[in-house]
């Protein structure tokens, strides 16, 4: 895990530096890859989330501002996760 979110902080600071991208151009381009990358099992939702709370993922305006664009996926893997803890209490008292 430490491993796969240090590679997301690559990509990102990857985006950040080219300068042809605005922010909100390489903001979204991250989230769209992090959500192929989780869709295709190469980053695991644990190193996304830990990416996103990472402090050096907002070290700096263009850093915080690539990773505000992010948002969106990262609250819907953390409902994802909710829902899913749910889903396992339910099937526990079922079981009882």
């Amino acid at each position: 895990e430490p491993e796969q979110r240090d590679f997301v902080l690559a990509l990102q600071r990857a985006l950040v530096g080219v300068r042809a991208l605005e922010a909100a151009r390489a903001g979204t381009v991250l989230a769209a890859l992090l959500q192929r990358l989780y869709g295709l099992d190469v980053l695991e939702e644990e190193a996304i989330v830990a990416w996103w709370g990472d402090e050096r993922a907002a070290a700096g305006e263009a850093m915080a501002a690539v990773r505000e664009r992010c948002r969106v996926l990262v609250e819907w893997l953390e409902n994802a996760e909710e829902e899913d803890d749910d889903d396992d209490d339910e099937d526990d008292s079922d079981d009882e």
